[in-house]
């Protein structure tokens, strides 16, 4: 990473996958240029450290450390990144927070935040708060056991491709509350306290 240093800009970061070392990628974060970048990628990657360097990268549209296990730190951080369309921290089970901070996200339409088989993810708060995210098209708090509320609050995302609540042990309401949603929408409600 140490040819990093000298880049001047740079909109687009995508090393997943690659199996490149990417444990001090997130300590490029704070350098001048990456304040602009739009799209990091970092799935799948051996990728560590604290995601509170997200904070300054206001222009980012889409993060991914799909499979980062080693990710730490609260998603407060992306609160000033209100360009962003897309959050996957899909089996980051180090990462926390309050899905309030989400609300905020105007233009986000797809979430993804899930503990692994071997453990839950510590993200809290109520689903409430995503009420008016209506433009929506995937919704997933698998394996976050202190997730809570109603699904209801989702009946207005109408784009809804995919929903996931498995595991979330206080998440509640009716399956009807997608029958707008298109019909193709993936619904996965297990160990929670949804009625079909």
């Amino acid at each position: 990473f140490e040819a990093f240093k000298a880049v001047s800009a740079l909109l687009k970061l995508n090393i997943a996958y690659t199996g490149i070392d990417c444990k001090k990628a997130l300590e490029l974060m704070p350098m001048p240029w990456a304040t602009q970048i739009q799209k990091l990628d970092l799935s799948g990657t051996n990728a560590e450290g604290d995601i509170q360097v997200l904070e300054n990268m206001t222009q980012l549209t889409s993060v991914d450390f799909y499979r980062c296990d080693e990710i730490t730190g609260d998603i407060k951080a992306l609160e000033k990144c209100t360009q962003l369309t897309s959050v996957n921290f899909k089996f980051c089970s180090k990462i926390e927070g309050d899905i309030a901070v989400l609300a905020s996200l105007k233009q986000l339409t797809s979430i993804s935040m899930s503990g692994s088989s071997g453990a839950y993810m510590n993200i809290t708060g109520n689903i409430q708060a995503l009420e008016k995210c209506t433009q929506l098209t995937r919704v997933s708090f698998r394996r976050c056991k202190t997730i809570e509320g109603n699904i209801q609050v989702l009946e207005k995302c109408t784009q809804l491709r995919g929903v996931g609540f498995e595991g979330c042990e206080k998440i509640e309401g009716s399956k009807s509350a997608f029958k707008k949603a298109l019909p193709k929408c993936e619904i996965k409600i297990e160990n929670t306290k949804v009625s079909l």
